[in-house]
This record gives structure tokens, C-alpha cells and sequence, in this order.
């Protein structure tokens, strides 16, 4: 079993009578389904609290024998042997439950190198990676008034993904609207958020990692591919040292920041590579990325032991059963804020990956949460050849049937696109 060069041995442990407990903001429960192929019990909790709580948060997750949804999690503690973290937001209890000595598998407090867009980039620079030009301004007079002057710029928010999505800004009679609608949205705090607005990292190409870290150590072999956001991906597995030097230098400067906040998670990377080379890290993705993590999580064959031991800063070596991924997004403007029942046939379920599942009787449905995204699942296939996994994937979607799904099968011929970009520069894809 190859292991991070930190680690000589390990003791080998049975994991079928061990119980995981995932906690999650409900899109990664396919984490949940996978881990359960090895775990003897996982217990599943989204949180749902509130002063008046509706019970749509508090189903996701439920109806299927592979995963036990509990409402809340304390009364569980004594039994969990590890605690699974694959969303962001929960930095403050991993580090708490790894304070008093539990097994812990998340980003803990290294997901502020995601939520804290503006101190990200001082620590980047601190780390000694090239950082875009940036603007952060306090109120939302203060963004109109820079909005007039420039053009084509990135606009976005720290930690509060609900308030708004990153958006283009092109020119300021283009974006009045947007701002308009966030105006309404803040109300009275538009005086004083914190926006960020970033040059566009142009000419360049899009490429990423995707795997886990664990203290400062990555998977090894990995996942390497092109992102179409919010679209799909296409990837390839291949052995650490084989991946393209700018995914592989981004990732040894971040290795102080990861060893520091004891990161032990899921983690992603978009990088904008420069006609000379150079890596832009804009996104740093702190958890399970959507896509292509609806793809890994069946890519490999010993996700719970990747997981288990990635959760004592050990960096085990992925079991794939393919050489190629291929993710497809589906998209639906009616999932939501309505219930959306989707119907496929079983010997597809492992295909199919949609956010916020619920089963009830022997129809399965994506849970409406009013996100304000099309998003709702993915389909995803592998193949040794990409031709074999792009083929699964398209052939899986043509079996999906539900009120207004629109797989975003262009997503593929786009990413191949940018391979042949990618190629072009000099850096090899296959």
C-alpha cells in the first residue's frame, strides 16, 4: 500500500466494524452512499435548525438501507469513530472534536484559505504564489462608483455563497441590474459588505487538482482534468509525478498552510496558467468539489480507506477502477423550488448523483432548498479510454427522465476543447 513519504507503516484496520458519521450542508450525500460500501454503519446529519424549521433540510438523505439519516448527532458521539466533514463551514467543531482526540476527516480551520477570499491572497502571497491584481470594497456605493470606470472584471463575496454568485462584470450598464438585485437582497448591510473585485487572469488556460490532502501530503495517483464550470469535466488518473509541474508546485507552496491547520480533507484547485507558465490559484475549493467529486467518489475503489487514514494526516495511495472521467451536470430550473422526482433505471444508480436525495417509496428526488442554482446532480462514467468514459456518461443521461432536466452534455466538447488548448501550451493531457 503506497503511503505519504511521512508515514513508514501502518496498522491495518477493519473498517466494516467501524461507524463514520458525515456531516454536510446536503449536496456531497453521495460521500455518505460510498463510504457506507465500507463502513459498517454511517450515520448521516444535515443541519436543519432554526427558529421555525421546515422539514425538507432535515430528509435529505433519507429512504435508502445504506445510509442512517439522524436528526441530530450528540446522542451518536460516543459510538462515531470518525467524523466526516466533506463540505466547509464546520471548521470551528472538527477542530474541537480533534481537541479532545476524535479522528477527524475535513479541512478544519485551513477551509478559511476558501471562505476568506481577500486573506487567502495575502497568505498566497506570504507563500510565495503569484496573486492577480484586486480591489476590496467596503459598501455597495462604494462598488457602483468603481464599477463605472472599469470594465471586465470578476466580482465576488467572501464566506456568504447565498447572498450572490461570483459574476463578470462587463461594463457598468450591463451590471446595473445585478447590482440593483443585490441592493434589494442586502437591504441595509449593502453599506457595509465587503465586496471583492478581481482582474481576469488573461490569456490562460483552466486546470486543477482534485484529490485529498492530507497535513501537506497529496494522493498519489490522482485526478487531473478541465472543469467546464458549472457544466462538467473531463479528467484523467495519473501518478502525482506525472501531473502537469504547475499543479504540482502550487501544491508543495501550500504545503506549510495545510500542515499548520492540520488540513485531512477533500481538496480542489483552478489554476489559470499563463502563456509563461505561471499559476494563478483563484479558487481554492476547501471540500468536495461539484464536479468532479460526484465522479471520484466511484473512481475509487477504497474511498473509506483513503478517508480513514487521510484523517490521521496519511496520504493512502487511491485504488482506481479507470484511467478516464467523465462528468456530466444537470442542470433544471424547476428542482429549485419544487420537488423533483427523477427516474432512472437501478442499474444506473451508481451514475447518478443528485444533491439533496431523498427517497420516499421507490421514487428518488432531488429536495428543493431555493439555492437560486440550476445545478441539482450529475451524471458521471469511466472507461481505460476517454472515448469509453465520454460514452458512459452521455449513454447514462439519455436514460434520466424528470420534468425539465437538461444534462449539459456540451460541457464535454467544450472540455475537449480546452484539452487541445492544454496540449498546445505544452502541457499534456493524456
Amino acid at each position: 500500500m503506497k503511503v505519504s513519504p511521512a508515514v513508514t507503516q501502518m496498522n491495518s484496520v477493519d473498517l466494516a466494524s467501524k461507524t463514520a458519521l458525515v456531516i454536510d450542508n446536503g449536496i456531497f450525500t453521495h460521500i455518505a452512499h460510498n463510504l457506507a460500501d465500507d463502513f459498517g454503519t454511517v450515520l448521516y446529519y444535515v443541519p436543519w435548525e432554526n427558529a421555525f424549521p421546515k422539514s425538507r433540510p432535515a430528509l435529505i438523505g433519507s429512504g435508502t438501507d445504506k445510509i442512517q439519516r439522524v436528526r441530530e448527532f450528540w446522542s451518536h458521539f460516543d459510538q462515531v469513530d470518525i467524523f466526516v466533514f466533506p463540505d466547509v463551514y464546520f471548521g470551528a467543531l472538527q477542530e474541537y472534536l480533534r481537541g479532545i482526540g476524535k479522528r477527524v476527516f475535513g479541512a478544519g480551520l485551513g477551509e478559511e484559505l476558501e471562505l476568506n477570499r481577500v486573506g487567502a491572497k495575502r497568505e498566497l502571497k506570504k507563500l510565495g504564489l503569484p496573486v492577480g491584481e484586486f480591489t476590496e470594497l467596503i459598501g455597495l456605493d462604494a462598488l457602483r462608483e468603481h464599477l463605472r470606470e472599469v470594465d471586465d472584471k470578476w466580482v465576488k463575496t467572501s464566506r456568504w455563497r447565498g447572498d450572490f454568485e461570483t459574476f463578470h462584470h462587463d461594463t457598468y450598464d450591463i451590471s446595473a441590474v445585478k447590482l440593483d438585485k443585490i441592493a434589494h437582497d442586502l437591504g441595509p448591510i449593502a453599506d457595509i459588505y465587503r465586496f471583492l473585485v478581481e482582474d481576469p487572469i488573461e490569456p490562460a488556460i483552466e486546470i486543477g487538482f482534485d484529490g485529498i490532502c492530507a497535513d501537506g501530503y497529496y494522493n498519489d495517483p490522482s485526478l487531473f482534468g478541465i472543469e467546464v464550470k458549472d457544466l462538467g469535466f473531463v479528467g484523467i488518473v495519473k501518478p502525482y509525478d506525472e501531473l502537469p509541474e504547475q499543479i504540482r508546485y502550487v501544491n508543495e507552496k501550500l504545503r506549510p498552510y495545510m500542515r499548520e491547520h492540520q488540513y485531512r480533507g477533500f481538496f480542489s484547485s483552478e489554476l489559470r496558467i499563463t502563456p509563461d507558465g505561471k499559476p494563478y490559484l483563484i479558487d481554492p475549493c476547501c471540500r468536495t468539489a461539484s464536479p468532479p467529486g460526484e465522479l471520484y467518489c466511484e473512481l475509487y475503489d477504497n474511498l473509506g480507506e483513503i478517508v480513514w487514514y487521510a484523517a490521521e494526516g496519511v496520504a493512502v495511495a487511491p485504488k482506481p477502477l479507470a484511467k478516464y472521467g467523465v462528468e456530466i451536470m444537470l442542470h433544471s430550473q424547476w428542482a429549485d423550488k419544487h420537488w423533483m422526482p427523477v427516474f432512472y433505471p437501478k442499474e444506473i444508480e451508481e451514475n447518478v448523483k443528485l444533491r439533496n436525495p431523498g427517497r420516499f417509496g421507490e421514487r428518488d428526488y432531488s429536495i428543493p432548498l431555493d439555492y437560486n442554482l440550476p445545478e441539482f446532480g450529475a451524471v458521471i462514467g469511466m472507461g481505460d479510454t476517454l472515448e469509453e468514459a465520454i460514452q458512459e456518461a452521455t449513454e447514462k443521461c439519455e436514460e434520466l427522465r424528470g420534468f425539465d432536466i437538461d444534462p449539459k452534455c456540451e460541457g464535454i466538447q467544450k472540455a475537449l476543447v480546452e484539452i487541445e488548448r492544454l496540449e498546445a501550451q505544452g502541457i499534456p493531457f493524456h
